[in-house]
């Protein structure tokens, strides 16, 4: 079974050299996420990830594709 895109994006963000309370947070909020629910969440999203993560949303592998 392929992984799930929110798996992929943790393992992405455990791959960073940085974390701060609001990637923790996401982190967390996107465990288990279906591929639909997740794309729906990070599209929903990206105003706000750009506003207050944009180093999370230019360093972390694949973040803008999501």
């Amino acid at each position: 079974m392929a992984k799930l895109l929110s798996e992929k994006f943790r393992e992405a963000i455990d791959n960073a050299d940085f974390a701060d309370d609001k990637l923790t947070g996401l982190y967390q909020a996107v465990n288990g996420m279906s591929d639909d629910d997740f794309k729906e969440y990070m599209y929903s999203n990206r105003g706000y990830f750009k506003q207050n993560m944009p180093v999370a949303v230019d360093e972390i592998e694949g973040f803008q594709q999501y």
